[in-house]
């Protein structure tokens, strides 16, 4: 008992002075504060190639420009982001977050090289937009799973990706590619068909299903001759 009780006050006096390392929810904080520089980075850049489309006169000289700045700015500066995070050693705690922050990144780059791609083939808009849809899509749904993933280790509780907000943001005559951008994640397309005939005008309906992996969430959309006609929900909050 004499030796034993020497050892208990070592280790006592160890754990006071040095602890026991921090918990998973501040490292989990800490990696955040880090990261979320990162994100404010991407959405400036987000918002300046925007600026330039939306300022433009929608011709070939505006992709141009656009392209450019895709090239010289946004890729190079994202380039560097995405090395520092490969590069980075994080806790074994934050695994899981450190690994949905280099695939947020790997995204938003995946979609800006194919608008690149697809302004240096000179591709038309149809052609182009359904699959920048998805991929725009596809960068949302991972800043949201890095989202979820964060909420959870400092709240204990998940992160719902369809809301009721953004189900009353989304207004009738909007097109699939609004709502899409407005709800973070691409559609199911579940019917199609045409109504009417020849004489009365063909209206081509289609319908199009949300359902939410993070929450209990379910969308449904109609849209006829591409606008928002009507919607429907269950489960948003």
């Amino acid at each position: 008992m004499r030796k034993i009780i020497p050892l208990l006050l070592v280790i006592t006096i160890a754990f006071l002075l040095f602890g026991c390392g921090k918990a998973p929810k501040e490292y989990a904080i800490e990696f955040n504060n880090d990261f979320s520089i990162t994100k404010n980075k991407i959405k400036t850049l987000k918002d300046s190639f925007d600026s330039i489309v939306d300022k433009g006169e929608n011709d070939r000289q505006t992709d141009l420009s656009a392209n450019k700045f895709v090239k010289e700015k946004i890729l190079p500066e994202l380039s560097v982001e995405l090395k520092k995070y490969k590069n980075m050693k994080a806790n074994d705690s934050i695994n899981k977050l450190h690994t949905l922050s280099i695939k947020y990144i790997e995204t938003v780059i995946g979609f800006f090289t194919e608008t690149s791609t697809a302004i240096d083939n000179d591709e038309s808009v149809e052609t182009a937009t359904p699959r920048l849809i998805k991929l725009h899509a596809h960068s949302n749904l991972s800043l949201h799973a890095y989202k979820n993933e964060y909420h959870i280790m400092t709240t204990g509780a998940g992160l719902p990706l369809l809301t009721l907000e953004k189900f009353e943001a989304v207004k009738p005559g909007m097109s699939y590619a609004k709502v899409v951008n407005i709800l973070g994640m691409i559609g199911v397309e579940k019917s199609q068909n045409e109504i009417g005939n020849s004489y009365t005008g063909k209206i081509n309906s289609v319908r199009y299903d949300w359902k939410d992996d993070f929450g209990p969430g379910f969308i449904t959309c109609v849209f006829q001759n591409g606008k928002l006609t009507s919607k429907s929900q269950t489960g948003l909050k």
